[in-house]
């Protein structure tokens, strides 16, 4: 029994015959020591498994493993996806030490149809629901965990979904805020070398007063225009694009300017005609054009459509309801629109070509805000008004995959269980434009698993798992040495220390996972168990680790309780009968010397 004994050459005698701490420990993992012991998961030596209830051609009958005539053999594991880990419902036996092909000595696999799910899978957390993961918030396990994971590190900024991998990052020459489509590059981050964008609007990188949102170099008066499309519409020195650009007293039509009085916005042209007496070409006498809007609020519409359209009639038509008016002699027309939906005005004039557009009536445009919910598990509340502050009720809201109606006060209440950056929630209602509003999900917190400063083998020691803010977290999971565990409503496990190291990693629903971390495990000193273990010395352990026999002599030993490692001591015998003699010489001399001096002194008398 020392540091260099081979503990598998013992077998399993309860002994912890190499001094590491542990008792009948076995490598590698799943494997077969002998026909009669094999390694398991925890590196443990154990008898094989029994499993037939007669003996088999081909199976031997252990004497120390046998049982009413069962016989010990080899199980094997199915590994269809091939990934070296087993199906633990297809099995099969085999006497010999090596698994057919196929097949796997361990049933550790939670799906044998995918080798990239195993023990050894690593989880990536997507937060911003990209389809990449975070390389730092990972965890290693055969199942997904619950939230937002996937199988890739690939993220560079998990903050915002827009960036990613298949980033399409556009150069901006001329740094104006607006990229080349020809000129782009496909990344996570952003290239460090020139200005890049993540548009592709310039429509020329050269000219930095050239791009969407620019002023287009335009005038009725045809003085001004440079030739470039300035604002990137397509269009190069259109002569107008609003009524803005004509001037006082012109209107902006098919991008060209024409002296009338109008408002702005235009979208359709009415024609004044004359109409030949021998069906021939038609001739333009004068034009006027006015707006017809896509989409409206209100019931009450005005339309200026400029003088030459005094007269003219115009009718609104929503749904099986029509209301009709005319311009006044400034080709202006307030009209009450019969009702909400989808419906169109026509606008007429004797001699005139007829001008139609289909148009959407509202009531108005919803508003949604959410008014409550911050975090995984929150109930979320969200309100529906519309523009006056008005609750709406009955409204439709489509959030987080449910459909709901607001009740009396315009509100609706969902449980939202998930970590997502720009979730939506849309309203929508009869009779009005509906609304969307953005909102993001955070998690409960990030998770901590605290261990004690100092654990000893052999331990029991207290693991809590707690969030940023030392709360403790009640039923997380704690992968411990890839075994989980769950924590009790304090968020406390309580777990005996039988390995040397100890590797943690807590996770729970609605929270951000911890780090993994890893613990260093003391050696046990068991002073006194007649093993001299690691960590135990002669000074501190002498009982165990003093051993007649290792050719030292140590504190506590002698030649009489150790001849091998102590020396005999030298015979001193004749060293101290001279010793003696001197003493006795001495006293001899000394006596005589004291009677000649007492005889002297009685003569003197």
């Amino acid at each position: 029994m020392n540091p260099g004994a081979n503990e598998t050459a013992y077998g399993i005698d309860g002994k912890n015959n190499d001094c590491n701490g542990t008792i009948d420990d076995c490598s590698p993992l799943n494997s077969s020591i002998s026909t009669q012991i094999y390694c398991n998961a925890s590196g443990i030596m154990n008898y094989k498994k029994e499993f037939n209830t007669t003996c088999s051609a081909g199976y031997e009958c252990l004497s120390n493993n046998c049982t009413s005539g069962k016989c010990a053999g080899y199980l094997c594991y199915g590994d269809a996806d091939g990934d070296t880990f087993g199906n633990a419902t297809n099995t099969t036996t085999t006497a010999n030490a090596t698994c057919p092909s196929g097949y796997v000595n361990n049933s550790n696999d939670c799906n044998d149809n995918n080798s990239a799910i195993n023990p050894n899978t690593v989880w990536y957390f997507d937060y911003d629901n990209d389809g990449y993961g975070n390389a730092t918030n990972n965890a290693t396990n055969c199942t997904k965990p619950s939230g937002n994971w996937i199988l890739n590190n690939q993220d560079c900024n998990d903050n915002n979904s827009a960036i990613n991998p298949n980033t399409v990052w556009y150069f901006d020459y001329d740094n104006d805020g607006y990229g080349n489509a020809t000129h782009n590059v496909t990344s996570c981050t952003k290239p460090s070398a020139g200005n890049w964008v993540l548009n592709n609007q310039d429509c020329n990188d050269g000219n930095n007063a050239t791009h969407p949102g620019a002023t287009e170099k335009i005038g009725y008066s045809y003085t001004t225009s440079d030739g470039i499309d300035n604002d990137c519409d397509g269009i190069t020195d259109e002569k107008c694009d609003t009524n803005a650009d004509c001037g006082t007293n012109y209107y902006c039509s098919g991008h060209t300017c024409y002296k009338e009085s109008s408002t702005g916005g235009y979208t359709g042209v009415v024609s004044l005609v004359d109409p030949p007496s021998d069906g021939g070409t038609t001739t333009i006498l004068k034009e006027f054009s006015g707006e017809i809007p896509k989409e409206t609020e209100g019931l009450t519409l005005t339309l200026n459509f400029g003088k030459n359209a005094s007269g003219a009639n115009v009718i609104a038509t929503v749904g099986n309801k029509t209301s009709k008016s005319t311009a006044n002699v400034n080709g202006t027309v307030t009209i009450t629109l019969p009702g909400y939906g989808q419906g169109e005005i026509t606008i007429s004039k004797s001699g005139c070509k007829n001008l139609t557009k289909t148009i959407n009536v509202y009531a108005g445009t919803l508003n949604i805000t959410k008014i409550s919910g911050e975090k995984h598990g929150d109930e979320f509340k969200f309100k529906v008004t519309t523009k006056d502050g008005n609750p709406v009720k009955d409204a439709t809201v489509e959030v987080y995959g449910q459909t709901l109606k607001t009740d009396a006060s315009g509100i609706v209440k969902t449980i939202v269980k998930t970590i997502q950056a720009g979730l939506g929630a849309s309203s929508s209602a009869n009779d009005y434009k509906g609304s969307t509003v953005s909102f993001d999900v955070k998690a409960k917190g990030t998770l901590k698993a605290d261990v004690p400063k100092k654990v000893t083998q052999g331990d029991t020691i207290t693991i809590i798992v707690t969030d940023e803010n030392n709360n403790p977290v009640p039923n997380a999971k704690v992968t411990i040495n890839s075994v989980e565990k769950t924590a009790d409503a304090n968020g406390k496990i309580e777990y005996k220390v039988t390995t040397t190291s100890l590797t943690l990693k807590a996770e729970s629903e609605g929270y951000i996972p911890s780090e993994q971390t890893s613990v260093t495990v003391e050696a046990k000193i068991e002073c006194g168990n007649g093993k001299c273990e690691a960590g135990e010395t002669k000074e501190n352990c002498a009982k165990d680790c003093i051993v007649c026999g290792d050719n030292v002599c140590d504190t506590g030993e002698n030649y009489e309780s150790c001849s091998k490692d102590c020396p005999k001591p030298a015979d001193n015998t004749l060293l101290i009968v001279g010793i003696l003699i001197v003493i006795l010489l001495i006293a001899a001399y000394y006596f005589l010397v004291m009677r000649k001096k007492k005889g002297g002194e009685e003569e003197s008398k």
